[in-house]
């Protein structure tokens, strides 16, 4: 018994026609890429930084991946964009660990 051979001895649905399977692939509600244009489309700013800027850089650094000059040059000349094409968990996410160090966030 070869390879492909025992994988379609385990089939169940080896039974039913293929003529008999009512699944219609040209309907778009069976199209994968059928998803919401904007799920993936915000960005995250930084309005302010609010009076604990040393922690806010921290987290920028976390966040972004950028080195120590580069956030604290984001966080002194904000308002700045911090990410761009970020899903909604994501934002959120920022907006809510930025909060939590005082900083304001605005995300579109």
């Amino acid at each position: 018994m070869g390879f492909f051979d025992f994988f379609k001895s385990k089939r169940k649905d080896d039974d039913i026609p293929v003529e008999e399977t009512n699944l219609d692939i040209t309907s778009p509600d069976n199209n994968i890429d059928n998803h919401d244009e904007d799920e993936n489309e915000y960005t995250v700013i930084l309005k302010n930084p609010g009076s604990n800027k040393i922690a806010v850089i921290k987290v920028i650094r976390e966040i972004t991946g950028l080195g120590l000059v580069e956030a604290k040059t984001m966080v002194d000349e904000a308002p700045q964009t911090l990410k761009k094409y970020v899903s909604k968990y994501e934002a959120e996410e920022i907006k809510v660990r930025l909060a939590k160090v005082g900083a304001e966030i605005e995300i579109y």
